[in-house]
């Protein structure tokens, strides 16, 4: 107050000689004045208190434990820390076909017939506890629950990297490890019955150089859809390697090789090797029928490359049977594939698995774009004759040659997002000394 009595006299002084009375009455404005501003000061900081609590309550302090629920190409879970992490997801693929063939061809394989099919309707949770990942998948596609990959694995040991238990796909094949999300088309080509696919085992995968090489090898039984395997026989030993030489530019140019080697034991000593064209609802063409083997080989060559909206993609893959009394016949089929993004685009690469990844649209129809589009087109072949050209159904069982089948497929992909895309696909496939078939295909497609 002495302050203010102070000022008080300044001001006055400074306007000239006045009476005690006149400048009482000023100090008394000016206090409350000052009594004003106080209580002003006092509701402004009052107030910001108040702001401050209700955001410390809008966002409380983050606990390492707590969980954040988030979108990314499905629903995850993560934990503040990363110990934990949960993804649910699933895919639908709904496809129909309208076919067409050569009597000569029909009266071989049977009535080809116009359909439709579920694909695959399939359900999964994965995740990682610490080190240890998990995955439980169930496809409901054709009517019934049958698994898919269902393992557990342990991550970052010394000199193995990523150790997996349980029923998953033997480390063997491009096109066979990359998903059936991201395949080029409808599809795999007609190698794919040659290549095995998933079994139970234990297998450890890798890398090297900074990620431009992975390996992985694995002991697996062979097994049904449901992971039960019975008996002394049908061990098998699978391995691949793959390299990447060139993978710039976030992988728009890529040069990818890889190769791998199966030995395959046989639980039934027989073994059958049969093909379809690259059409799940149309019947097989190629046959060798049952015949006596204790066990096969299976090589594999791969190839593919990026070079921007381009990529080509080639697959060789034979397969030496152990078969004695037919001169252990060997079988051989490949295929060679190109696409192109006319919108932009560009297949992307996981190098940590060594197979293709999913294509993200430049701009997806919710954004107001077109989406992505991509145009390709397929050669595939396959022979089940023998390498002295006799089949090896007829050495055994006096029926007609395995046959010798080739394919073309045209194919047009409509990426709508992320997430979910639209699928046409042209056939044509001939059965060698046979007959020749069409189809026109198409799949809607969505997976998270």
């Amino acid at each position: 107050m002495r302050g203010i009595y102070c000022m008080a006299v300044v001001l006055v002084m400074a306007q000239g000689p006045l009476t005690a009375q006149s400048v009482d009455e000023r100090i008394r404005k000016l206090e409350d004045q000052l009594a004003q501003l106080t209580e002003q000061i006092r509701e402004l900081k009052q107030g910001d208190k108040e702001i401050s609590s209700e955001s410390k309550q809008e966002k409380p302090r983050a606990r390492p434990g707590d969980i954040r629920v988030y979108w990314k190409d499905g629903l995850r879970l993560d934990s503040n820390n990363g110990r934990f992490k949960l993804r649910i997801g699933g895919r639908i693929h709904s496809d129909f076909g309208f076919f067409s063939a050569d009597k000569s061809l029909t009266d071989k394989v049977g009535v080809i017939r116009d359909g439709h099919e579920l694909r695959r309707a399939r359900f999964f949770v994965s995740g990682t506890i610490g080190r240890v990942d998990y995955k439980a998948e169930y496809d409901f596609g054709g009517g019934d629950a049958d698994w898919k990959d269902v393992f557990i694995g342990l991550n970052k040991l010394p000199g193995l990297g990523k150790l997996k238990v349980g029923h998953f796909k033997e480390p063997f094949g491009l096109e066979e490890l990359t998903s059936s999300n991201n395949v080029t088309f409808m599809e795999r080509a007609i190698t794919a019955p040659f290549v095995p696919s998933r079994n139970t085992g234990i297998a450890f995968q890798n890398g090297a150089a900074s990620g431009q090489v992975t390996y992985a090898l694995g002991v697996f039984r062979d097994s049904r859809d449901y992971g039960h395997s019975i008996g002394d026989a049908g061990v098998s030993v699978t391995g691949r390697i793959t390299g990447t030489p060139v993978n710039e530019d976030a992988g728009r140019r890529l040069l990818h090789l890889g190769a791998a080697f199966s030995h395959q034991g046989v639980p039934t000593d027989a073994i059958r090797f049969r093909s379809r064209p690259p059409a799940h609802l149309m019947p097989q063409f190629v046959d060798t029928g049952q015949f006596p083997s204790r066990s096969y080989n299976l090589v594999g060559l791969e190839a593919a490359s990026v070079s921007g909206p381009f990529s080509l993609q080639t697959e060789y893959v034979k397969a030496n049977t152990d078969a004695d009394a037919a001169g252990d016949p060997t079988f051989q089929s490949f295929y060679v594939q190109g696409s192109f993004f006319p919108t932009g685009e560009y297949r992307r690469y996981k190098a940590s698995s060594g197979a293709f990844d999913r294509v993200n649209p430049s701009s997806s129809l919710a954004d107001g774009g077109p989406g992505a589009i991509e145009l390709a087109a397929r050669y595939s072949w396959m022979d089940l004759n023998d390498n002295v050209g006799h089949s090896v159904s007829t050495l055994w069982l006096g029926a007609s040659e395995g046959g010798e089948m080739k394919s073309i497929t045209l194919g047009v992909n409509w990426y709508v997002n992320n997430n979910a895309r639209v699928m046409w696909n042209y056939l044509h496939s001939t059965v060698e000394n046979v007959g020749d078939a069409d189809g026109l295909q198409m799949r809607v497609h969505i997976d998270f």
